[in-house]
């Protein structure tokens, strides 16, 4: 019903898709698209993220897709390159490139991450202590790293399980409980975004909506150590 319309005539999704077919009809051995998305809404922009990748699938076609959205880029790639100031830092796949990432700047960039500094104080196989100066410790993965070294750990807030205090109770003893205090509660639909202190530190978690903290509350945490990532600075 749009065919006696010109593509300006046309929603800003619908000139999209206009723009994608007048790309695939010429059937190029590389499909480029540079931020495809930017100029839509927020609901617009994500029904087009697997349409892209749909017809990425069915056409067959290498396509190279630059965002600037971690998102988009997780949904529709099969290989990721992070780059900064024209440098890849890191290729891998979304799996790789979230859960393991080269260095700060890559944990930075894709996703929420908190980051607290700290130095090695212990090199066990595949996992690094880290102590900080206000006495904190962290137990996470990190690879090639030395005693005394300074580093940060990079905390998502989906690694972060709060717990009650019987599990706090029952667990104390574990590497990564620590107690924090709520300094911030924000219900955003699904879930509740928190902010925590610890001791002279923020980090933003992430909470059931069935079981809220209230902000001045303390509550204990448990950090997964095959979560945290030690990384160089």
């Amino acid at each position: 019903g749009l065919e006696d319309r010109f593509p300006r005539q046309l929603s800003g999704g619908q000139q999209q898709r206009v723009a994608l077919a007048r790309a695939l009809v010429l059937e190029p051995e590389i499909l480029l698209l540079d931020e495809p998305l930017s100029n839509l809404d927020a609901l617009l922009r994500e029904q087009m993220r697997f349409e892209i990748a749909q017809i990425h699938k069915h056409a067959g076609i290498t396509t190279i897709y630059v965002t600037h959205d971690q998102t988009e880029a997780m949904v529709i790639s099969d290989r990721i390159a992070v780059m900064e100031k024209g440098r890849i830092m890191q290729l891998g796949n979304p799996l790789e490139i979230y859960s393991k990432p080269a260095n700060r700047f890559v944990a930075g960039f894709m996703g929420t991450t908190n980051f607290i500094h700290g130095k090695v104080a212990g090199l066990d196989r595949d996992y690094t202590v880290v102590a900080t100066d206000d006495g904190l410790t962290f137990l996470g993965r990190g690879h090639g790293l030395e005693k005394g070294q300074e580093v940060d750990v990079a905390i998502r807030p989906e690694s972060i399980k709060f717990l009650s205090p019987e599990e706090a109770k029952a667990v104390q003893r574990e590497p990564n409980i620590h107690e924090t205090e709520v300094s911030r509660a924000s219900y955003v639909g699904d879930l509740v975004d928190y902010q925590l202190k610890i001791k002279s530190h923020l980090i933003r978690a992430r909470g059931e909506v069935g079981t809220p903290h209230k902000v001045g509350e303390r509550v204990a945490i448990k950090l997964d150590p095959d979560q945290l990532a030690i990384l160089c600075n």
